[in-house]
């Protein structure tokens, strides 16, 4: 979702809280890299892994179009949840998704509540 995107490919916005160890991190990776980038501009935002977890960003490849926000955790945390909240609704007036696709609990909550202030058309949620 760059400036200069092409108006003929859907852009989806995929958010999850961290991309760690386990089944939802596949599960958005294989998403992320399957899409035809000649129907879908695709990008995903990610929290970090704690310091005892594994990284699974590695699956996403070196041309992901990925974004780490590091206030977008597992943990409930009323001062970065506002952060990460602001920060997803700045992106997506920027990059103006045609689908927001949210993934785990936490990044579901932010990312549905500022798909749906932005005005994005289509908001899907996964739950894992």
């Amino acid at each position: 979702m760059k400036s200069g995107s092409r108006p003929d490919r859907l852009r989806v916005l995929r958010v999850i809280s961290r991309m760690n160890v386990g089944g939802p991190a596949r599960h958005v990776a294989i998403l992320h890299n399957g899409l035809d980038p000649e129907q879908f501009e695709s990008m995903l935002v990610y929290g970090e892994v704690s310091s005892t977890e594994g990284s699974l960003l590695s699956l996403l490849g070196p041309d992901a179009h990925a974004v780490s926000l590091p206030e977008l955790g597992r943990e409930i945390s009323p001062l970065a949840d506002s952060v990460t909240l602001v920060k997803l609704i700045k992106l997506m007036r920027a990059t103006r998704p045609d689908i927001v696709h949210t993934h785990t609990a936490k990044a579901g909550f932010v990312g549905r509540l500022a798909a749906r202030l932005t005005g994005v058309p289509i908001i899907v949620h996964t739950f894992h």
